[in-house]
């Protein structure tokens, strides 16, 4: 499908819906976005990473329907992209506002992966309809903070949030991150995932071991009226190390 943003630009986007038993569970109202990484280093929504995210949730369960969709300036998306995602902010804001105004959701889960996750973690507060994020392999390192340390203060919302990193990652520090999460406001977690690196790899399956039950709290958390107040169903755990 074709999403209109900002600035006339055309988002290329593929919707995956889930089928759901009849009476549909709660997470059939539970909309997924998934976000990609770096445009200019290749990132699309065809990406390895991000496509075995929307399978897992489709398989899952976990919520009604996955959109995944490819930046500006990532072809067939129309526009020019930028290093630091700045313009790929209203990306997500309008992908959102399909999810919400087209598809008819008005509980949305941003799940971003890299840039993607930067990206994500920097709207999911200002977005009404936005309840949680994920962020799977956050760049916060040295290099990543040339980038994205504008984006960095913006990830600090109440909404339930999800940090998800490989301990071989190779553009976020362990330490780094870990000190980066402690300081945002709760909930929050974090899972460290051993011997994956930001690829992931032969590890994806640890990645989505970590992200599809914490998808599956919110999705039976009690809709609010203010986004930032929805909570998971089970008290937020603290950072804690994936099984090897």
């Amino acid at each position: 499908v074709r999403i209109a943003a900002p600035g006339g630009v055309q988002l290329c986007a593929a919707v995956h819906r889930v089928q759901h038993v009849t009476p549909p569970p709660a997470a059939a109202a539970l909309a997924v976005v998934v976000t990609h990484p770096h445009p200019k280093l290749g990132g699309s929504m065809r990406d390895f990473v991000v496509g075995s995210v929307a399978e897992g949730c489709v398989r899952g369960g976990v919520c009604g329907v996955v959109v995944r969709f490819s930046f500006r300036g990532v072809h067939p998306s129309t526009g020019a992209c930028t290093w630091s995602g700045s313009d790929e902010r209203e990306d997500v804001r309008a992908v959102c506002g399909y999810v919400r105004d087209t598809l008819g959701y008005h509980r949305v889960v941003l799940v971003g992966y890299s840039f993607g996750a930067a990206v994500a973690a920097s709207v999911a507060d200002s977005i009404p309809e936005v309840v949680a994020y994920a962020a799977l392999s956050y760049p916060k390192g040295w290099w990543a903070s040339w980038l994205f340390s504008h984006l960095y203060p913006l990830a600090a919302s109440a909404k339930p949030k999800l940090f998800v990193c490989g301990d071989a990652d190779q553009f976020a520090a362990i330490s780094t991150l870990s000190a980066f999460v402690e300081e945002l406001p709760e909930p929050r977690e974090l899972v460290v995932v051993p011997r994956a690196d930001h690829f992931w790899g032969r590890r994806v399956h640890l990645l989505l071991d970590a992200l599809l039950p914490w998808l599956e709290r919110i999705a039976a958390s009690p809709p609010s009226s203010s986004s930032s107040s929805a909570q998971p169903s089970a008290a937020t755990a603290p950072p804690a190390t994936a099984p090897a």
